[in-house]
């Protein structure tokens, strides 16, 4: 089995990293308004290197559009 050197955290950490609620995260998550998470038996745990990118990119909706919609940029 391949090892991985990935950092992941807990939703509470996610939440002090971006000054929101660890219920914001969760609300964020299921709308797809962040990158997803990782589930590692029953812990649910985020990429720290996905967030931090995902913020760079100016913290974009992470859920692709509907087929036949359009997706309006602001």
């Amino acid at each position: 089995m391949k090892e991985s050197k990935e950092l992941l955290i807990d939703a509470k950490c996610v939440a002090k990293l971006l000054d929101v609620s660890p219920r914001k995260i969760w609300m964020m998550r299921d709308t797809g308004q962040m990158p997803p998470p990782v589930r590692i038996g029953r812990s649910v745990k985020f990429r720290v290197a996905d967030i931090y990118r995902w913020v760079q990119d100016g913290c974009p909706n992470c859920r692709p559009a509907p087929p036949g919609t359009r997706r309006v940029v602001r």
